[in-house]
């Protein structure tokens, strides 16, 4: 009898010791109470993938850690919003035992007279997939407050936004997730990696932004959309009152018959073909510019090589020439009334130059303004010129010009050369 009891007390004590080791840890709730995260995995959490510099292609999270990525996650989109926290729909985390490669799942729930929302994900998922559910799942609970109505939030505007945030933000918006707060690079171009693709790809329409074609929804063509639909989101942004003006869109896009009538009313725009147009000229001006808003070295030798070609009258007719040799035919008050707009228009090329064509763009903005000649006066006439003054100026303008042009041929052919070379050869003569 003794034995059989004390038989019965060890099990009972290894199954209380058993049950302990496997209890699950009780759900934990974040700092505004919108976010509970619950552990439904029968073990340990495992420890935080750490020891990168940059954002991670791979997270592994716990209760506590999604918490706090949930938390910063909200405080940086607010912040591109322009708003503060009045949130409505409370979030349940749940991270469960989910074979690798799961995607989460939100789910949405009526709840009194607002919206409950739980998302489901596995302990260990790319950075960028969280990243993009709980963006997705932020703006629905935005959309959703004070309406009984299921948000519907265009695909364009969720990978605008995880792209925004990725991009601007970099590793600091991880470090709750890997642990490392040190050396971290901080990105003064927040579109650096959509810029790159921006400037290869062809453009996108909004609408096949709105209702993506199955070309943009896989491999490069997915990273296509995702860059097209960070860029967008970023205009919309900096329009006027942008920031206002999204959070407008995003309450109305349950509220109109589609999210473009909701885009429509939001930003402005009178009609749809007026939408189109405008984001077909950023994106034409986005290509031509790099991150400090310099023309990319084609379009700047593009504009430059228009200037240095003249139209001029021949008895066969009208025909381009180099701006040298128009120089040498004609005299010096015919040729002020092209050189004097011209000096204007390659200031205005210097100063949207990259470094590499700006020094030659000043030095043939330089030569064409000694052959014009100063006014004896601020905003006076300039004085005209002798027969032999004329023929001296001209002769050295054509010389410094023929050098130029030489220069600017072999740039193209060698755009990275160094500017001390350059130095070494543009010597007035």
């Amino acid at each position: 009898m003794t034995r059989a009891l004390s038989f019965f007390v060890l099990l009972a004590l290894w199954s209380a010791a058993e049950a302990q080791q496997f209890r699950r840890p009780l759900p934990v709730h974040s700092v505004t109470r919108q976010f509970s995260s619950l552990w439904k995995v029968n073990r340990a959490p495992q420890p935080i993938i750490s020891g990168t510099n940059g954002v991670p292609a791979i997270v592994r999270v716990n209760s506590h850690s999604l918490i706090l990525f949930a938390e910063e996650t909200k405080k940086r989109m607010l912040r591109e919003l322009g708003t503060t926290d009045l949130w409505s729909g409370h979030i349940t985390l749940r991270i469960m035992d989910l074979p690798a490669g799961t995607k989460p799942v939100m789910e949405r729930q009526p709840f009194t007279d607002r919206w409950r929302y739980q998302l489901t994900m596995p302990e260990e998922l790319p950075s960028r997939e969280l990243l993009h559910a709980l963006v997705g799942l932020l703006l629905e609970e935005y959309a959703g407050r004070y309406s009984r109505k299921a948000p519907r939030i265009p695909l364009w505007l969720t990978e605008g936004f995880t792209e925004l945030l990725m991009q601007k933000n970099g590793a600091t918006l991880f470090t709750s997730l890997t642990l490392n707060r040190a050396n971290i690079l901080f990105q003064t171009d927040f579109m650096r990696r959509s810029r790159v693709v921006l400037q290869k790809a062809l453009p996108v329409s909004y609408l096949n932004l709105s209702l993506p074609p199955a070309e943009l929804q896989l491999g490069a063509g997915l990273v296509r959309y995702r860059a097209h639909a960070h860029f967008f989101t970023a205009k919309l942004l900096t329009r006027t009152d942008g920031a206002r003006r999204m959070q407008f869109f995003i309450r109305e896009t349950n509220r109109r018959a589609n999210t473009q009538h909701a885009l429509l009313a939001a930003f402005d725009f009178k009609t749809m073909l007026a939408a189109e147009q405008w984001w077909s000229l950023e994106q034409t001006r986005f290509r031509n510019r790099d991150a400090l808003n310099r023309w990319i070295p084609n379009v700047a030798q593009g504009h430059l090589a228009n200037l240095l070609s003249v139209e001029t009258e021949f008895a066969d007719g009208r025909k381009s020439v180099p701006l040298r040799e128009y120089l040498q035919t004609g005299g010096h008050a015919e040729h002020l009334k092209l050189l004097l707009p011209l000096v204007q228009k390659l200031m205005l090329v210097e100063i949207n130059a990259p470094p590499q064509l700006t020094r030659i763009t000043r030095e043939y903005r330089t030569v064409l303004e000694q052959y014009i000649g100063k006014p004896r006066q601020p905003n006076g006439p300039v004085p005209k010129l002798t027969p032999e003054a004329h023929a001296a100026r001209r002769k050295v303008a054509v010389q410094s010009l023929t050098l130029l042009d030489t220069i600017l041929a072999d740039l193209k052919r060698a755009p990275n050369r160094p500017h001390s070379a350059l130095s070494k050869i543009l010597k007035r003569p």
